[in-house]
């Protein structure tokens, strides 16, 4: 492979997806940039393959998430670390390329690769991705079985070091088929030189991971309403109790959880992870966040709640339980009561809401590996957190009403007291004269209709004269109301006036009986002699 195709090479192994694929050779070599919260470790190294080892299931090759086999000029241009370099006392794990052939060597003080007995200066050199890897050097010899975990150098022959004459140790090729039950060679000086033990290279896995003061900073977060679902609440007339009673139902909803504490290089994904996460830092994401109280369903996939101390009043700190670098979640099924008070024969819809919130958070921890003779190893790493739940679910209930009718029923809510305000009790004594006001006229029903008017019988035996007479008894039988003052100066006056009108009225009234005469029927026809 090329010089000028090397970086590009290296950027499509660690980042497939990344844009820079559509850029020139050229302008690639320089836009080297990480496509992922995966290359957040500090001490990554950008590698062109990946490291085998050996798998116990049929002495067969499987991928190593911690290794790897970095260019020798990401090494010297400073992207590899030298603590991330696997050694052997001054010489380095190292190989090259012959065509399709890949053969091991070592490299020497010049810088060089020793490969076959000459020296390669394009070469590939073992390293430890992330700086967390756990390689030994564990004794072997012909008698023994292969280690599990044994680090290949090809297909064929894997990593191994043999002793020299003087006592030296150097880099050699162990093939555990050749010879008769496997041997360790290496060229030195030219020559071929050959041992049946002596060490080999081993990576231990961890059997799983714990993350332990984790400090969470939040980048990001989205909030969706949802309707989670309804349902009827009824009471019956025939239900007992007291005229208001609490009925209760029950909402079965579906919400989607997610949670992926994201990948750190150099681990090894899908192993058996927890991570406990202190009460205050959830508070804080859910303060800085501006949501409310966490909701009854089940939250993400994987969580439980754990008691930090323990006893009243500490702190209870959130753990949970996931594979590591695997993203969990998924659809999940909720459960939520819901209650409303009713009066008998009514009834009210209640609905379910809630806020899927999702939040990207960057977070700095200490990573715990635990192996399996119990041994623990811890190292700083970064990563991103991506959490979505369902939160702030509340119900929302439609004011009753009957199930005969369907007309809206009384509620229990009741009707807001009018505000109690004392103004003083002042006394007034006025001097001027009581009048009686008018009442106002009633206008519910219509005033009565006025008395029929009947002609007076007597006018047929009576000639037209006497009508005067029907007057002054009309005028007898009339009640007239004058509003007089109420001064006793102008109150004896108008009695005297009063009593002057009635006796002038009798005297006129004798006067005109005394000049009646009687005339027969008869004699109608002479009523103008009379006149």
């Amino acid at each position: 492979m090329s010089a000028r195709i090397l970086p590009l090479f290296l950027l499509l192994l660690i980042c497939p997806s990344s844009p820079l694929m559509l850029l020139p050779h050229h302008l690639a070599m320089v836009l080297l940039l990480p496509c992922s919260s995966t290359l957040l470790l500090p001490h990554l190294a950008l590698v062109t393959e990946r490291v085998h080892t050996l798998s116990s299931y049929t002495n067969q090759l499987i991928t190593s998430s911690t290794l790897g086999w970095a260019s020798i000029r990401d090494v010297q241009s400073g992207l590899v670390k030298p603590d991330q370099i696997a050694l052997v006392g001054r010489s380095a794990v190292c190989r090259a390329r012959d065509g399709v052939d890949i053969l091991p060597g070592r490299t020497d003080l010049s810088g060089g690769c020793l490969v076959e007995g000459r020296k390669e200066a394009n070469y590939q050199v073992l390293v430890d991705l992330g700086g967390i890897a756990r390689l030994e050097w564990k004794r072997w010899d012909m008698f023994s079985s292969p280690h599990i975990g044994t680090v290949a150098f090809n297909q064929r022959s894997f990593v191994g070091s043999l002793l020299l004459d003087d006592d030296e140790e150097i880099v050699g090729e162990l093939d555990y088929k050749r010879g008769m039950n496997g041997d360790i060679q290496a060229i030195v000086d030219g020559k071929l030189v050959k041992r049946t033990e002596g060490r080999a290279l081993v990576e231990t896995e961890p059997v799983r991971y714990q993350l332990e003061e984790i400090q969470l900073t939040l980048d990001k977060e989205d909030s969706e309403k949802l309707q989670l679902g309804s349902i009827q609440l009824e009471r019956s007339e025939q239900s007992e109790g007291g005229e208001w009673q609490e009925e209760v139902g029950i909402v079965r909803y579906t919400s989607t959880s997610l949670l992926n504490w994201g990948q750190v290089a150099g681990t090894v994904r899908g192993l058996p992870a927890k991570a406990v996460l202190e009460r205050n830092q959830t508070t804080d994401q859910e303060d800085r966040g501006g949501s409310g109280g966490r909701s009854g369903s089940n939250g993400s996939k994987g969580r439980s709640g754990g008691n930090g101390s323990g006893g009243s009043g500490r702190r209870n700190d959130e753990v949970f339980h996931f594979r590591w670098g695997i993203p969990e979640g998924g659809p999940e099924e909720g459960v939520t009561r819901v209650s409303a008070a009713l009066q008998r024969g009514t009834g009210s819809l209640c609905s379910l809401s809630g806020d899927l919130v999702t939040r990207e958070s960057q977070y700095s921890a200490t990573l715990v590996s635990v192996y399996r003779d119990g041994s623990l190893r811890r190292h700083p790493v970064n990563s991103l957190l991506v959490r979505t739940t369902l939160e702030n679910v509340s119900q929302t209930c439609s004011p009753p009403t009957f199930l005969s009718s369907g007309l809206p029923s009384p509620t229990t809510t009741p009707p807001p007291a009018p505000p109690s305000t004392t103004s003083p009790t002042t006394t007034t004594t006025s001097t001027l004269p009581r009048m009686r006001t008018a009442r106002p006229t009633p206008t519910l029903f219509p005033p009565p209709p006025p008395p029929a008017h009947k002609p007076n019988p007597l006018k047929q035996f009576y000639p037209e004269f006497l009508e005067a007479e029907s007057t002054l008894d009309t005028l007898e039988d009339s009640v007239q109301i004058a509003m007089v003052s109420s001064s006793p100066e102008k109150l004896s006056s108008s009695s005297n006036f009063i009593l002057l009108l009635l006796l002038l009225l009798q005297i006129f009234q004798i006067s005109s009986l005394s000049s009646f005469k009687y005339v027969p029927a008869s004699h109608s026809a002479k009523t103008e002699d009379i006149l």
